[in-house]
């Protein structure tokens, strides 16, 4: 690959992406992507990476990557590579849905470049069974002993023959599947064998710390009801299955410092609502950056850049993006209104 240099980033952009570009230049002796046509004006590619970092020369996987190359190559900048998170996303499904649809400055000045994670759909995937089969095996077994609510063991098996009559079963039937798993499938990869289920905590599990006791997770989703209101349960509860992750998934996790000065400055974005990735998330690590600037977006939904539609914050990013140069400190953009604006005149209840 490429050697990397650091460019102006941009932490939470496109569903809290971060932004990064390869410089052009001759490849190095560690060997370059040979990029392919893959449909829909996209280039796809793959690159070997070890299976353990603490054995480089040992068993290597696979990541699979996408290129959606500039719009005008004379004046390319370099390669903007796109993080979707997740965790657990394929980046590559997320390019070809969204990215096409970027600001015509940066489609023309930048190659697009997406990867699925270690583990994860297009790349060498993480499987926690054999096969399918063996994987809807594990599920009859789990409802022969303990039958869902509404769910029984003879009830699932009826479903699944009802659904080998027609294709036109199959996904409805795979709807009760994810349900059951308490997951979610997506688009077949290697051998068929979907592998959402097992990658999203492959991720998530492998970069935090995951307390093995019932009753510290049930303490944690108290006090994070009595900090956050509503939804701080489900948020606490959402990962819960990390509890019986193994252990040595996380033992390379990066725990900090934080606190590196970049040669680049950094831009982070960060709504004042967000659901997902609070605001304070952004303000500390805005803080914790030495070399930073916090882009502040005062309205509401998940992430700012392109998906939201402002031009404050998309041109404020793109202009980052062009020149290195972030926006002045204290910058805040307003949102548009989420309603129609009701006429002059009209009286509220």
């Amino acid at each position: 690959m490429r050697p990397v240099a650091l460019r102006p980033a941009a932490i939470g952009g496109v569903v809290s992406a971060l932004l990064l570009t390869l410089p052009a230049g001759p490849a190095s002796a560690a060997g370059s992507i040979r990029w392919t046509p893959c449909g829909d004006g996209f280039q796809c590619g793959t690159v070997p990476v070890p299976l353990s970092y603490d054995h480089p020369r040992g068993t290597t996987i696979t990541i699979a990557l996408t290129r959606l190359p500039a719009t005008d190559p004379r004046h390319r900048i370099g390669s903007l590579v796109i993080n979707p998170g997740g965790p657990g996303l394929s980046g590559i499904d997320f390019a070809r849905a969204y990215l096409r649809d970027l600001p015509a400055e940066l489609r023309a000045r930048f190659d697009i470049v997406n990867f699925d994670s270690r583990g994860l759909s297009g790349s060498t995937a993480l499987r926690c069974y054999d096969t399918a089969a063996e994987r809807f095996a594990a599920l009859a077994a789990r409802l022969r002993g303990h039958p869902e609510p509404g769910l029984s063991y003879t009830d699932f098996i009826g479903t699944a023959l009802g659904a080998m009559w027609t294709a036109e079963n199959w996904p409805a039937f795979a709807t009760l599947l994810a349900g059951v798993e308490k997951g979610r499938w997506s688009r077949a990869a290697q051998e068929n064998y979907q592998n959402l289920y097992e990658g999203e905590p492959g991720v998530a599990c492998s970069d935090q710390v995951n307390p093995r006791s019932f009753r510290t997770w049930q303490n944690a989703a108290d006090r994070a009801e009595r900090q956050y209101g509503y939804f701080g349960r489900i948020y606490a509860w959402v990962w819960s299955q990390c509890r019986s992750w193994p252990a040595s998934a996380r033992q390379d996790g990066y725990r900090g410092p934080w606190t590196a000065r970049t040669r680049a400055p950094v831009l982070i974005v960060g709504n004042y609502f967000d659901p997902a990735t609070p605001y304070a998330g952004a303000v500390g690590a805005a803080r914790l950056l030495p070399n930073s600037r916090l882009l502040s977006y005062a309205g509401w939904g998940h992430v700012a850049f392109h998906l939201r539609h402002n031009d404050c914050v998309d041109r404020h990013v793109i202009d980052y993006l062009r020149t290195g140069r972030p926006p002045a400190p204290g910058t805040v953009c307003r949102p548009d209104a989420p309603f129609p604006v009701p006429p002059a005149g009209t009286a509220s209840r």
